[in-house]
């Protein structure tokens, strides 16, 4: 399977071969990766894509190249090999129009350069000291357009000057930091001087009565204090020659690029830029044997990183989607066989892509909105196909191939799903989100088949209305389909509590996502109380299935990245309010409509002519 994946790499980098180099170790974010996962994510963190190789000056009409190459690992080298041409490149995205106005540029320019930005200096001080001073839930999106941008700046200068290159195996301090390559030049270069220079600044900063200036200069201080602790541990040889291959690795790079800064600038002999790569990292792994991660492993998350697994899933999940269409249009057996064959086929996909994520990750990938949106498109793809295998309706494949590709597209469309790999936080260190959470994350995508079921009725129900046997059968498809989302929303918010007491003390504290999976509970068994006793019929239970639909998204994702409060939020409000109501809004005119209609029929027939 993995060989499969792997022949459909979406291989990038033109001329560039700096494969040696992506698969050498970084500690980064409370995570040793790769040094590809490394870049992708500098990369995203500053224009939003994990690959940027140029875009269309919206101004000019003209295509602007930024990089060589839209390999992530060629982007980050082309900056540390060229830093006063990285201060040129048109890279850092800028999405609020009123942040664009108050730095002078125009609202359709998307990308601007640390020479651009650093001529409204003034001005991002100015915004980022007003959205400091405010509490998290205080901030408008302007706060966080200032605070973002100040970040991505902040970033960007630190690879410039190889701060984030934590790719020397040698922990120290409390946070157990690897050294970076920018910590041993220091200490070879400056060696005792870069504790003065250090001491100097605590002094000085302490002296101007700058408190938060003092605190850090305090902070890093001791930082390197420790550092210069356990490098003078290490033969000196041994790191000098590290540094002198970096550094003629870096020199070889530019050299291949044909621009930067020339060879003889960063030292070094005439060898391959491949041969030094490969040679720093077997020094690097020799430095630390047992700290190091293994070879097999780095790999695996280059390739994973480069074959888009879920992509190709989405891919097959789509043309499942399809074939059931189809089958449902020509009311074929052979098309509704076909369909299952593919559903299989991205189901046996997606399972091993979410398995492979879970090796690389060490952990049950479960921990964050992206990692929840696959295991949506998955369980939704299991669920539908089992109803669908059961019932041969059709429909149920139709929802499987559908939910499938939408989940997982809207994994990686939606801005605030970060599909890199973090560290498993403190709160989520328990056996009980890998039995709390997929259990919510199963009523929930129930509630999601009910729902496209539901639309497929009204649908029917506005422009086929003849069609009484099918909108019967749909009808039983959802009463179904509601049994077991009650069921799971119920047996999940119970094992939520128990964590909760666990983990919080309480059972129930009545925190916005608690209150918000409890009403759509309610409203479900709401549902399912007056489908059983016949309040409601076939239209009724299609509307309620879309209502039902909407509470779920509000709890799923307008709690944790629109209203950013309580303790289960991730995102503390960094959502788009405006894709949230957009969706609400188009859903109350999908009601507004079947209820237009539903209205004229029931007056039709009751002034139609009695026999």
């Amino acid at each position: 399977m993995k060989l499969l994946l792997i022949l459909l790499l979406n291989l990038s980098g033109g001329d560039v071969d700096v494969s040696a180099w992506e698969k050498v170790a970084i500690q980064d974010d409370g995570r040793i990766k790769p040094f590809d996962t490394f870049a992708r994510e500098c990369l995203d963190r500053w224009t939003g894509k994990q690959s940027f190789h140029s875009f269309k000056d919206p101004s000019s009409g003209e295509k602007v190249e930024v990089f060589s190459s839209p390999n992530a690992t060629v982007s980050i080298l082309e900056l540390i090999s060229d830093p006063e041409g990285a201060m040129k490149k048109r890279l850092l995205k800028i999405h609020h129009p009123e942040l664009k106005k108050k730095l002078g540029f125009t609202v359709w320019s998307h990308y601007f350069s640390i020479d651009e930005l650093q001529l409204q200096v003034d001005t991002i001080k100015s915004l980022f000291d007003t959205a400091v001073g405010k509490s998290s839930s205080d901030r408008g999106p302007l706060d966080r357009a200032v605070l973002s941008l100040s970040r991505s700046m902040s970033l960007f200068m630190q690879v410039v000057d190889g701060r984030p290159f934590r790719i020397i195996p040698l922990r120290y301090g409390q946070m157990q930091r690897w050294v970076s390559i920018a910590e041993l030049r220091d200490f070879l270069v400056l060696g005792d001087n870069w504790l003065t220079q250090a001491r100097q600044d605590t002094e000085r900063f302490k002296a101007e009565g700058s408190d938060l200036n003092y605190r850090r200069a305090k902070a890093m201080l001791a930082e390197a204090e420790l550092c210069m602790e356990v490098l003078r541990s290490h033969p000196a040889p041994a790191l000098q020659q590290i540094r002198d291959d970096f550094n003629s690795m870096v020199g070889a790079f530019s050299e291949m690029l044909g621009n930067g800064r020339p060879r003889e600038y960063f030292g070094g002999g005439d060898e391959s830029f491949s041969v030094l790569a490969i040679r720093l990292g077997e020094n690097l792994r020799k430095l630390n044997p047992e700290g190091y991660p293994p070879e097999k492993r780095l790999g695996s998350e280059v390739e994973y990183n480069q074959s888009h697994p879920f992509q190709w899933t989405a891919l097959l999940y789509a043309g499942a989607f399809l074939i059931f269409l189809f089958s449902i249009i020509f009311n074929s057996r052979i098309l509704w066989g076909g369909g299952i064959l593919f559903l299989l086929g991205a189901i046996g996909i997606h399972f091993y892509a979410y398995m492979w994520r879970w090796e690389i990750s060490d952990r049950f990938p479960l921990s964050n909105q992206y990692e929840a949106m696959l295991a949506l498109a998955l369980l939704g793809a299991v669920i539908s196909l089992i109803f669908e295998v059961v019932m041969r309706s059709k429909y149920f494949g139709l929802c499987a191939g559908l939910i499938g590709a939408l989940m997982i597209l809207l994994a990686d469309l939606v801005t605030e799903f970060s599909p890199f790999i973090k560290p498993l936080p403190p709160a989520l260190q328990s056996l009980w989100m890998t039995i709390h959470v997929p259990t919510v994350l199963m009523g929930y995508v129930c509630g999601t088949i009910m729902a496209v079921l539901g639309h497929i009725f009204i649908l029917t129900y506005i422009f086929a209305p003849g069609k009484r046997e099918t909108l019967k059968n749909l009808e039983n498809y959802q009463y179904r389909i509601l049994q077991v989302t009650v069921l799971f929303l119920l047996v999940g918010i119970v094992l939520g509590g128990i964590w909760a007491k666990e983990a919080w003390g309480r059972f129930w504290g009545w925190d916005m996502k608690e209150t918000w999976a409890l009403i759509t509970l309610l409203a479900y068994l709401a549902v399912l109380h007056m489908r059983m006793a016949r309040a409601i019929g076939g239209f009724g239970l299609s509307i309620a299935s879309i209502i039902g639909a909407s509470l779920v998204f509000l709890t799923f994702y307008g709690v944790n990245y629109v209203f950013g409060k309580g303790l289960h939020t991730y995102g503390f409000g960094e959502g788009s309010q405006t894709a949230m109501f957009g969706f609400f809004a188009l859903e109350a005119m999908i009601i507004s409509a079947a209820t237009m209609v539903h209205m004229v029929n029931r007056a039709n027939v009751a002034e139609a002519p009695k026999d």
